[in-house]
């Protein structure tokens, strides 16, 4: 009799393991409506410390989801490479015929910075075609380098979601194409993106001082002050008045604000059908334009979870 009852305790307490809702989760929201099945928004940062893991209550809000949704599919292993469109991507990043395309278009002196960043990043496989490439693509394709070397887009939150869904034997699929990113990138103008890369360089020390109070806040989980931080003119203030409008509007509006408006019906199509957790730049999160306003302008209560 006390075997059995022993027994039950432990199938009880197993069950409740099972299904319990994840508590006091940073940048996690619970997404429901009536007689849909449950899912979680989660706001992530594409790069973090080195030795950042996933944490226990990440990991439970995978274990419970029948599918994760991230900006693009991120590939964890070379065999997932076909599942993407990296390889045409890089085919047109590239000007095949002229080996000095990047300095014709930025310049020998940014040509030469922009190239040591690289060679001592973990993107250093890009000196193959470094020299191929065309400003925009430049640009894009070395955005994701965090500017201080403690930090890694290997340890992004983003990456690691999907590594661990992948063994976890969880559906993925990206909201967006690495092609559909193109146009926001290849329809900048060649002077803007030289005057970027030049007001990066020019304030390096000061920017990546702004890059770690980000990340934590990230890490530490506060809200309001990542929020702030992420929409506060403060970040356009190295550019003159008009540059300030053509940048604010680029990094807000294009970046952010248009390609979560992009995404949403692609996430109301999906929530009904089963446990979903979507996973974005915590940057998608926030204000009348951000994720959470959105589903809840379309009937889902969105409750966050810290």
């Amino acid at each position: 009799m006390k075997k059995r009852i022993l027994s039950f305790f432990v199938l009880l307490l197993a069950f409740s393991f099972a299904y319990a809702e994840p508590v006091n989760c940073p940048f996690v929201w619970k997404v429901e409506k009536k007689g849909e099945p449950v899912s979680y928004l989660v706001g992530t940062v594409h790069f973090n410390k080195k030795d950042t893991q996933l944490s226990g209550c990440l990991k439970e809000v995978v274990d419970n989801a029948d599918m994760l949704m991230t900006e693009t599919f991120f590939v964890t292993s070379p065999d997932e490479l076909m599942q993407t469109d990296i390889i045409p991507f890089m085919q047109i990043s590239i000007n095949k015929n002229n080996p000095n395309q990047l300095k014709d278009d930025i310049g020998e002196k940014l040509h030469g910075q922009l190239r040591e960043v690289v060679k001592k990043s973990e993107m250093s496989s890009l000196l193959t075609v470094f020299d191929y490439f065309y400003a925009w693509s430049a640009l894009m394709n070395t955005m994701g380098i965090p500017l201080d070397n403690h930090f890694s887009a290997q340890n992004g939150i983003d990456l690691l979601l999907s590594q661990y869904a992948k063994e976890k034997s969880i559906k993925r699929m990206g909201l967006e194409s690495i092609m559909e990113q193109v146009p926001l990138f290849k329809e900048l103008p060649k002077d803007k993106i030289v005057q970027s890369m030049e007001i990066t360089f020019a304030n390096e020390q000061e920017l990546a001082k702004e890059q770690q109070e980000m990340i934590d806040a990230y890490n530490s989980g506060n809200i309001k002050k990542l929020e702030e931080l992420l929409y506060s003119d403060k970040q356009f203030r190295f550019f003159s008045p008009q540059d300030k409008v053509f940048w604010k509007k680029w990094l807000i509006t294009d970046l952010l604000e248009n390609r979560t408006s992009i995404w949403l019906p692609k996430i109301l199509i999906q929530l009904p059908k089963e446990k979903n957790v979507i996973a974005t730049g915590v940057g998608h999160m926030f204000g009348d334009k951000g994720l959470v306003k959105l589903l809840q302008n379309n009937g889902y209560t969105v409750t966050y979870l810290q």
